[in-house]
């Protein structure tokens, strides 16, 4: 039986909080979640945690984050007010530290930023970010195929499996006509940039 890094009252309380769907999804994501921070030496309790929570303001709709939001202060993405997407993952690390008693502020701050990712992530946010994608119950083919990946291929690095996350959520997006968040493209940015260091760009489109 595989290590278990949450308090089972912590885990009954979120299992009783979410639906069927979204808690099976967060047992994914703490499964694959583990297996990253230990491949790449991070703390696997941290990100247990932080995965089995990252969407535990998921299952509220539109009009109720809008009103956990309102009634806990919390404020809206300054650029994309209207981008309800983004909600839970703000009123998801509010509700992990006030209402399952989470204080460790790498935790909160993983779950906060799990939806588009961020410039200068820290291990345990870049854990939570491809967790979130790559988990065991996710059938989109990309997902499946960088899970592959991650599973088969030892030399894989961290930051290899954060841009192919990256490049599917824009590749998707563009194809769609969705808003791309600034965020996403600071990323995506930061990693092209580590990867072509010293190598020149020859032609330009």
């Amino acid at each position: 039986m595989a290590k278990s890094y949450v308090p089972p009252a912590l885990r009954a309380a979120i299992k009783k909080h979410l639906n069927k769907y979204s808690y099976k999804h967060a047992l994914g994501a703490e499964k694959i979640g583990v297996k990253l921070a230990l491949r790449f030496g991070e703390n696997p309790e941290k990100a247990a945690l932080a995965c089995l929570l990252h969407d535990c303001a998921k299952d509220m709709d539109h009009e109720e984050q809008h009103n956990y939001m309102k009634l806990h202060g919390i404020k809206r993405d300054v650029k994309y007010p209207r981008l309800s997407a983004l909600f839970h993952s703000r009123t998801g690390a509010h509700m992990a530290q006030y209402s399952f008693g989470i204080t460790d502020k790498d935790i909160l701050s993983a779950i906060a930023s799990h939806t588009v990712g961020k410039k200068g992530m820290t291990g345990l946010q870049k854990i939570v970010y491809v967790s979130d994608f790559i988990e065991t119950g996710r059938r989109y083919i990309g997902s499946k195929k960088l899970r592959e990946r991650f599973l088969k291929d030892k030399n894989i690095t961290l930051d290899e499996l954060v841009m192919e996350v990256v490049r599917e959520k824009l590749n998707y997006l563009i194809s769609s006509g969705h808003l791309i968040h600034v965020n996403a493209v600071s990323l995506w940015n930061e990693l092209a940039e580590k990867k072509n260091k010293g190598v020149t760009v020859k032609k330009n489109l």
